[in-house]
């Protein structure tokens, strides 16, 4: 009997055991591959995934993660984008005296005057660089389409340029005329997109004068301001379609504007939105109360969902394919269902940026890596060694005191038994 309790109890430690080697060995994990620091963009297209790393490089990787090259820039690449068998980059240079950052998170720039000699490039995605210009700010946002490349800029007076793809200045935009610049006054421009007839910006907001944010429209072909829309707080994204243009305000509303830049509607979520997307009959949106937004193209709020259970689980950016919706946030990449429901989650440290490729998915990460997901399976975080070698330290302890407590047991009970019978 005893030998037969003693196979039991060591079967049961091998079942365990096995339990967490097939946790570790079966689970699901990404390809991942580590740049030298924060990765703040990645953009997914044409079979390949883009990267833009505040270690002044762009990266290009197939959609297998095979590295096909890299290449430095001068500044912190916050912005890439790919389309048409080319890579366009913007480099962000600030001024290091007047560099200051977030108190717990190093990779965010809160203050900052960014220089006069900061870049748009433009590679083809051989590596071959077809042309750069300098900019008046740090790139903070580019774009790619309709044989346009589109770039905005944030210093204290801001632009939106547009070329053609071999580099010649079709027009700009600045803010305001430099004459007029006062220093308390300074605003810049966090996003840009190209639609068919014109390019939506969105406006930061900084200073005393002006308090509010702007989603301006020009005329594509001749950068005449044709329309524009106050938000009450920075505009931190803008995304075009040829029939709509969603922008995210950190006023906390989600708008649509049609094709010609007037409003179809506006949304209220519980924070500020940092990101935007339309996809067919949807646009979806990432609020730094923690939640993601699908919206039906009338403006019906189809659902909302928050995966952390933290008050600063804001949410970085997202994006919508026929997969899904996927999600990066400051614990976690994870994907959705179109009725809201979790495909899979994955553990990550402050997700940047998310984009849908062909048939996988790249994620962007505040600890430098750039994360590759494919379609079709379900990802989970394995458990560290570290932590196995503690559960399993704890189990062999559990596991050992049941047989102490068990051996007393049996020895009282024999004990009783013979003072029973005696």
């Amino acid at each position: 009997m005893r030998k037969l309790k003693l196979k039991f109890s060591l079967l049961l430690l091998w079942g365990v055991v096995l339990g967490f080697m097939c946790v570790n060995v079966c689970a699901e994990v990404p390809f991942e591959y580590k740049t030298g620091k924060a990765v703040f963009s990645v953009h997914a297209a044409d079979g390949f995934i883009a990267a833009g790393s505040d270690d002044k490089n762009v990266y290009l990787f197939d959609s297998k993660g095979n590295l096909k090259w890299k290449k430095p820039t001068d500044g912190f690449v916050r912005s890439v984008y790919i389309a048409d068998g080319y890579v366009a980059a913007g480099s962000f240079i600030v001024a290091s005296e007047d560099l200051e950052v977030a108190e717990n998170d190093p990779g965010t720039i809160i203050k900052t005057v960014s220089t006069k000699d900061s870049r748009v490039y433009l590679f083809d995605t051989a590596g071959n660089l077809k042309w750069t210009y300098k900019t008046h700010g740090g790139v903070t946002s580019v774009h790619i389409s309709g044989g346009y490349v589109a770039a905005a800029t944030l210093s204290c007076n801001g632009y939106v340029y547009l070329f053609d793809m071999d580099g010649n200045l079709k027009w700009k935009f600045s803010n305001y005329p430099e004459n007029e610049l006062m220093e308390k006054d300074c605003r810049g421009f966090e996003s840009v997109s190209i639609s068919k007839n014109n390019v939506a910006a969105g406006l930061d907001v900084a200073g005393s004068k002006y308090r509010s944010g702007m989603i301006y429209f020009f005329d594509l072909n001749t950068g005449k301001l044709i329309r524009d829309y106050e938000a009450y707080g920075t505009v931190w994204d803008a995304y075009s379609t040829e029939d709509y243009t969603a922008a995210g305000s950190q006023d906390g509303y989600v708008y649509l504007f049609d094709k010609d830049g007037y409003p179809e509607w506006s949304k209220k979520t519980g924070a500020g939105v940092n990101s935007v997307k339309i996809y067919k009959n949807y646009v979806a949106a990432g609020s730094d109360d923690g939640y993601a937004y699908l919206f039906d193209i009338s403006g019906k709020k189809l659902w909302e969902h928050k995966e952390g259970t933290y008050l600063n689980e804001h949410v970085n950016s997202i994006d919508v394919s026929d997969e899904g919706i996927i999600v990066g946030t400051l614990l976690f990449t994870y994907l959705l269902d179109f009725n809201g429901n979790l495909k899979w989650k994955w553990s990550s440290d402050f997700t940047r940026d998310v984009s849908f490729g062909e048939n996988y998915i790249a994620a962007g990460t505040g600890n430098g890596f750039v994360d590759i997901f494919e379609f079709g399976r379900e990802y989970k975080k394995p458990l560290p060694v570290l932590n196995l070698i503690i559960l399993g330290f704890g189990f062999i302890a559990i596991i050992s005191l049941a047989g102490v407590a068990y051996y007393y047991s049996k020895k009282g009970l024999k004990k009783k038994k013979k003072r029973e019978f005696n």
